[in-house]
Order: structure tokens, then sequence, then C-alpha cells
């Protein structure tokens, strides 16, 4: 094909020369204004070229010894044109020679067999058969890999049991980039834990007695054991933001610390005192509040705090006022996308979310409290959830994350607003009321029953407008529905697509439906959402039967399905991998199809399972695993219950 338009380029040229040669045999032909000694030549056609003008006198009107203006400008105009057309031919054809070069490069091998018979056949087998074994080997290891067990201890003793990115070491010492299936970390081997933070190169675990363990390169900057960075703090929860972990305890405080060991040594904590007050010294933490707080959330840069009075209050992350700029997730509403950030642990209330106005009896307006039951945070927006059932959203929509139409209004929204979209799909007599939400990365959930409208407003009236909804009867609640909007590119909306952005809130179908048969009760159930974890983008859910559901990305894994294959609505995910036992004897094809079909992880409980130490004692008390999803990541561990 470049070889084609090489030879049209070259005719077209070698035609526009010969024109443009001519055209300039006119021009020199013709007397020139400034000439002194144009008057002096004869008339007619002898002044020019006889054989120029040969057959063509009547192309001209020769008055005197001077050209028609008109002819004049009309050549000149033929010389502009060919000019161009010239210029556009000579791109034309380095175009061309360019397409030509690339194919040339890139077809040299076979063009060199063709022409010159120079290519090794034998030598090109070899290269394809050792391309073929990189590939098997491949696929042999990554099949060893989620077949393999090297702890020896069941998923009967309590640990910790990881999958997915491990670039920063958090997931596994063997240092590969992913781990496809949860397999157990040898360090946590025997221990309950209360919560587990994989961020990137840093993990967090809390233990039972609410001391603190950090590991991975975000924290020392290699692949190493846990280490203790905080003790006797009675900590609860733990969240990293900005290189900062953010750690919530027992009696309410919100204490922060840098994670890595780096930062640990230049940072300065709050003053304690110690020998009965005798000797002051710098505690590893500051306390980020000075109210009692229920819980914590955090983005890239923001962190949300829920009072134990109902008051939702934001800050900055971080150690200076590096972000670039604010997208709304503050809730300040003077604080737009063109201001400059707010200064890291500056505490700001949000009022408008906190505070309503309403008209009171007399007449007279008045400013009341609105009580926030839960939160939740993506990476630039805020949800909150209130004590009626309404669900609040403010900070970044650019994906529609706040449930809201993406236009230039509404692409940032600094002041809280509630979700209403989800209206569209309840009828007009149901009064569908959030009972659970639920963020990360670029997208928001939440969970809603409804009620009969009618039946409600008579249950109002019998007991003087004081129902608390959220103790509504289960004949009240007709039906379960769990919703997700925002981005899903990467399947994490759960709906069966993959949509760069939705604003509007989709049903998880796939999520309704399940019954199951209660042998307490003799009758079917129906099973429903316990408790759902969201990472950056994927999405881990824990079923009332104890059954786990995963969907999203799993570029490292992370679903644990030893797989790298991402999925959009909720698939099943494995059994934990046990030691192999050499004293049971093996399946038969009936009981490997059995085990097979019925390779699902289900949760263990107290109720359903014996646990026990390392050594084989048995472990007294409630416990319960739990699963979460954390960052590109996924964590069960066991807790005391």
């Amino acid at each position: 094909m470049s070889h084609l338009c090489s030879v049209g380029a070259r005719s077209l040229l070698r035609q526009s020369s010969r024109s443009i040669h001519q055209s300039r045999l006119l021009l020199n032909a013709l007397p020139s204004k400034n000439d002194p000694t144009a008057n002096d030549k004869p008339a007619g056609r002898g002044s020019l070229n006889d054989q120029l003008f040969q057959g063509k006198e009547k192309s001209f009107n020769f008055e005197g010894d001077k050209m028609p203006k008109e002819s004049q400008s009309e050549i000149e105009r033929k010389y502009a044109f060919y000019e161009r057309l010239k210029a556009i031919l000579l791109g034309l054809g380095a175009v061309g020679g360019l397409m030509g070069g690339f194919y040339v490069w890139s077809k040299w091998n076979i063009i060199k067999f063709k022409i010159f018979n120079e290519h090794d056949l034998s030598k090109f087998d070899e290269i394809y058969e050792d391309i073929l074994k990189k590939k098997q080997k491949r696929a042999e290891d990554e099949k060893l890999e989620v077949s393999t067990v090297t702890n020896p201890n069941d998923s009967f003793v309590p640990g910790l049991y990881v999958c997915g990115d491990n670039k920063g070491g958090t997931v596994s010492d063997s240092g590969g980039k992913q781990q496809l299936v949860l397999k157990r970390l040898a360090f946590f081997d025997g221990m309950l834990l209360r919560d587990v933070i994989l961020n990137g190169p840093v993990g967090l675990a809390i233990t039972e007695k609410g001391d603190v363990y950090e590991w991975g390169s975000g924290f020392n900057g290699k692949q190493g054991k846990p280490e203790l960075v905080l003790k006797d703090e009675n900590v609860v929860k733990v969240q990293v933001s900005k290189n900062m972990v953010y750690a919530l305890n027992g009696r309410g405080e919100v204490l922060y610390f840098p994670a890595s060991v780096a930062d640990k040594r230049r940072f300065v904590g709050d003053k304690g005192r110690k020998y009965l007050g005798l000797k002051s010294y710098d505690k590893k933490y500051r306390k980020l509040a000075d109210f009692s707080v229920k819980d914590i959330a955090c983005g890239i840069d923001h962190i949300v705090i829920l009072s134990k009075d109902g008051q939702v209050f934001t800050s900055a992350t971080g150690t200076v006022r590096d972000t670039n700029k604010s997208y709304g997730q503050y809730g300040i509403p003077t604080l737009t996308q063109f201001d400059e950030p707010p200064a890291p642990h500056e505490i700001h209330d949000v009022v408008l979310l906190n505070k309503y106005k309403t008209d009171e009896r007399d007449g007279n307006p008045a400013i009341k409290k609105r009580k926030i039951t839960k939160i939740a945070a993506g990476d630039y927006h805020t949800l909150a959830l209130d004590d009626l059932g309404y669900v609040w959203s403010f900070g970044k929509n650019t994906h529609g994350e706040l449930a809201k139409h993406v236009s230039y209004e509404t692409e940032i929204v600094p002041v809280p607003k509630r979700i209403e979209l989800i209206q569209n799909h309840f009828a007009k007599n149901e009064f569908p009321q959030c009972i659970d939400i639920a963020a990360g990365g670029q997208t928001s959930y939440a969970t809603f029953v409804t009620s009969d409208m009618y039946k409600l407003f008579e249950k109002t009236i019998q007991e003087g407008n004081n129902v608390d909804l959220a103790k509504l009867s289960q004949d009240q609640r007709d039906s379960v529905s769990y919703f997700a909007w925002g981005h899903g590119l990467k399947g994490q909306l759960g709906t069966g697509r993959y949509v760069h952005s939705e604003a509007e809130p989709r049903k998880i179908k796939a999520l309704e439906g399940f019954t199951e048969f209660n042998e307490k009760s003799n009758k079917l159930e129906t099973t429903t959402v316990k408790d759902w974890s969201i990472g950056e983008n994927h999405v881990v859910a824990t079923l009332s039967n104890n059954d786990v559901l995963a969907w999203g990305d799993n570029e490292f894994g992370q679903l644990g399905n030893g797989k790298k294959v991402k999925s959009s609505k909720p698939i099943n995910i494995p059994k934990l991998l046990e030691p192999l036992k050499t004293d049971r004897a093996p399946l038969t094809p009936t009981q490997k199809l059995i085990d097979a079909a019925n390779n699902r992880l289900q949760l263990k409980t107290s109720d359903t399972s014996t646990f026990k130490t390392a050594s084989g004692k048995k472990i007294k008390g409630s416990i319960e695993q739990v699963i979460t999803a954390t960052g590109n990541s996924t964590a069960i561990f066991y807790r005391r219950l």
C-alpha cells in the first residue's frame, strides 16, 4: 500500500513540476514594471519566446509591451496553487514513506526471509518452543501456588489469612507481587485480632488486647516480621491515610502517628507523665479530638469522625498541607476547589449535616441537631446515615459517587445533600429506610428496607410521632434491597455491568432472593447480607448464613479464587486451603465431585466449629471468622465476640 502511495505521489509531482516550469517561463517573459528597457522592446510577439507561444495567440491580447492585468493575476494564482499542491504531495509522500518504513521494520524478519531467504526455521522453532515452556511453567507455578500449603495449622486455629497485592510485602514474605488465594501469615498463628488494614505498603493489625502491630515496606522499607508500634491503648479500629495511622481506642479517643519508621523518629508526640507524675516524656502519638468518638473513616487525604452524640467532624490528614485542592470531602461550604485545602488535623464541624432548621408549632424557626448513626468514606467523598434512614453525601462526584447526576455544578459538592434518586426504585406507598452504608474508592453502597406507608402512618399516630425507624418489626420490613452507585469500570458495582460512572443507585440483584432451609425453625428463610467490606475496587459480603461473596477488581488476586479475572457480579470464594492430612483416606470420584460442588467459603463461628490453639487445646468463649476487603487485598481474621 505504501509503495502505491509513493508511485502515485511521484507521478503527481512530475505533472505539477511541468506546469510550474511553464508558469515560471511565462512570468520570466513578462516585462517588469521597474524594468527601464521595457518600453524600448518591440511590441508584439517578438518580445517573447516564439516557440513558447506558438499556437496560443488567442490566449493573449498584446497592447504595446504590457500584458493584461487579468492574465498576470491568473498566472500568479496558478503558480501559488501548484506550490501548495507541491507541498501537500511532499507531505503525503513523507507520511507514506514513514508508514512504509514502519511496515518494513515491523515485518523485517518476514521480508528478509522472502527476499534473502535468511530465516533460520530451526531457530524459530526453538524460540517458539521456549516460549511455550515458559508459559507452561508459569501456569504450573500458579497452580502450585494456589494448591500448596506450607503452614501446618488448619482453619480451626486462629490467625490471619491474606491474599491480593503484595508489592509492599504485606501479604506474603515469598517476594511475589501478588497472592491469588487466601494463605496464612505465620506470625499471627494462634492470635485473635480486632481489626486488620492492608493499605498498599502498610499492614496493621490490632491484637485481642488492643495492641497494634505494623509491617510492610511502607513501615520499615523492607519485608519483615510485624513489629509492635502501640501498646496498652486498647485500640479497637485503625485507618491509614497519607502515611499516617489513625487509631480509635476504647476510651473514644483518636490517636495518630506516622506509619514509617523514618517519620516516627522525627515525630513529636503529646506530653505524658510517669513515675507518679514525677517525670515527663514524649508519647508515640498525638490525640486528634477532644470529644468522645464513636467511629472513624478515612479517605486518601481526609478523615471523618463520628462523635458518640451523633455529630460528624472532618479533618485533613497527613503531616503537611500538600493536598492539591479540596474536592468537597471536608463538608465545608466556604471551601471550594479553588481555595487552599485546610491544614492537617484541624477539626471542622460539618454544621449543615449536624444541624437543620425547622418550624415550631408557634411558627417560629428553630435549629435542631440531626443524629448521625453511621459514616463511610471513599477516596474523596463522604457518606452519612441519620437516625431516620436518610443518606447524606458530599465531596467529589466525578463518577456519580454522591448519587447525583454529573454536571459542572455537581462535580464537586462541598455541602451535604440528601440522596433522593433512590426513590425511583420504590412504589409511592413504600417508605424506604436505609439501614447500612459503605464506601470505597469512588463507589458507594447502601442497604434499604421498605415499609408500607399507611401502616407506618397508623403506627406513628398511635405512638405520638416518636417512632424509632431502626426498630421496625420484621413484618413492617417488606423487602431488603442492596444498591451501588459511582465508578464501576472494574465491576465493583456488582450489577453485572462494567460502567465508567453510574449516578443513579442500581440494585445488586444477585444479592437478593437467597433462601436457605433453617433446621432450627424448620422452614425456608431469606438470606440477607450480614456485613460487607469495601476495598479500593473490590467488595466482599458476608451473608447471614456466613457464606461469602466477592466481586470487582481481581488484578492482584484479591478475590481469592486463584485467578486474576475481575467479576462484575458476586461470586463465591473457594474454601480456605488446609494442610494435607496423610492419615485420611483418599477421596472417591463421587466424593471429589461433591467436594468440588461445595467448594465455597463459609466463615466459621463457635456455634458451628470448635477453635483450638496450635498445640490442640480448645479455646473457650465465642469466636468468629471475619473477612474484610482492604486496599487491593483481602484478609480473614479471628475475633472474639
